[in-house]
Order: C-alpha cells, then sequence, then structure tokens
C-alpha cells in the first residue's frame, strides 16, 4: 500500500470513528496532508474510502489467521488465538486514536452501504464457519449443536465489542471478558 493511500485510510478512519460518516472529503485530505489528486487516484468516492477502510481495518484479521486443522494448538487455544485476532484492530485503534471514539458511528453505515453489509456478511460467516469448525475437533461435539454454540461464541464476541463502550473500562476488559466465556462454553462441551 502506498504511503498516501495509507494516510488517507487513516485519517478517514480517524474521522469516521470520532465524527461520523459526515466529515467532508476535504477535513479528510487536510488530515491526511495528501492532495485531493491522490485522494481520487486511490479512491473513487468517499463511499468506496469508508468501504475499504473500515472493512480493512475491522475485518483484515481474517486474512492472517491462516488456520491449519494440523496445527498443533489444541481447539480451545485456537479459540483464544482467534479471539486475540478479532480484538487486536480494535486495540490498535484504542492507542492510536482518542477518546473520542465511536465505533458505533462507523457500523451505524452498514444497514446503508450494501456493498459493506455484504463484506460484513461474508467476514461474519467466515467467522461462524471458522468457530463451528473449531468446535468439530473438541471430543464431545457430535453431541452439541455446533451451530447453536458457534453463533452465540460470534455473538458473545461482536457483542463484547459493542459494550466496550458502554460497560468495560476499556476493549482489554472486553476481551477478558469473551475469553472467560469461550473457556466455559468449551468446557461443556468437552
Amino acid at each position: 500500500m502506498s504511503i498516501n493511500k495509507e494516510n488517507i485510510q487513516n485519517a478517514a478512519l480517524e474521522l469516521f470513528l470520532t465524527k461520523g460518516y459526515n466529515v467532508g472529503i476535504n477535513e479528510i485530505i487536510e488530515k491526511s496532508g495528501t492532495s485531493k489528486g491522490a485522494f481520487y487516484h486511490h479512491f473513487k468516492s468517499k463511499e468506496q474510502l469508508f468501504i475499504d477502510t473500515v472493512h480493512e481495518k475491522f475485518f483484515g484479521y481474517l486474512k492472517g489467521f491462516g488456520y491449519d486443522n494440523s496445527s498443533d494448538l489444541t481447539p480451545k487455544e485456537k479459540l483464544l488465538k482467534l479471539l486475540e485476532m478479532v480484538f487486536s484492530p480494535f486495540k490498535k485503534m484504542e492507542k492510536q486514536i482518542s477518546q473520542d471514539v465511536n465505533f458505533l458511528s462507523v457500523f451505524a453505515e452498514y444497514p446503508r452501504i450494501k456493498v459493506l453489509k455484504d463484506r460484513n456478511r461474508d467476514s461474519y460467516n467466515g467467522i461462524l464457519a471458522l468457530v463451528k469448525s473449531i468446535l468439530d475437533e473438541l471430543p464431545n461435539s457430535k453431541n452439541t449443536d455446533l451451530d447453536l454454540i458457534s453463533l452465540q461464541m460470534v455473538l458473545l464476541i461482536d457483542g463484547a465489542l459493542i459494550d466496550t463502550l458502554l460497560l468495560f473500562e476499556n476493549i482489554d476488559e472486553a476481551e477478558r471478558f469473551c475469553k472467560k466465556a469461550v473457556d466455559q462454553l468449551v468446557e461443556l462441551i468437552e
């Protein structure tokens, strides 16, 4: 990725998280220290910038998970590793962006932007399938509705991320909560 594109995306993300989607292109250009030409070289519109940036920053970790059935990790360790990867982008943003961050302002745009909604649905289904495949490795998994347990885990993770704003002091506390809950769900299956 070029430095200009990365600067534009970082500036845009900070503005989207602090001010919502209604940030103007000129404000993004000014904050990124690039030109209007550089902006339009990389993005055809603010909506494309929003879609590419939000999806990459929030779901880019899926590319790097590298799930491998032959791994020496136990199913519980795989789930905990996945949790760390899910929380990782939020932790990075929490450190680089001020306390004025509002993840909900970004997620509020998902229903309006079909491409982003579709990408999110694909990512969500990917996580769901991955969680189910990991749970399927547990010895007593055949006695359990893995579709339901997988859905519960993914909803738990999503809820914890959103509740970081409402209930938890910080993203680390939300992650610890999720790890405890996942650990307990795995023990129930085992």
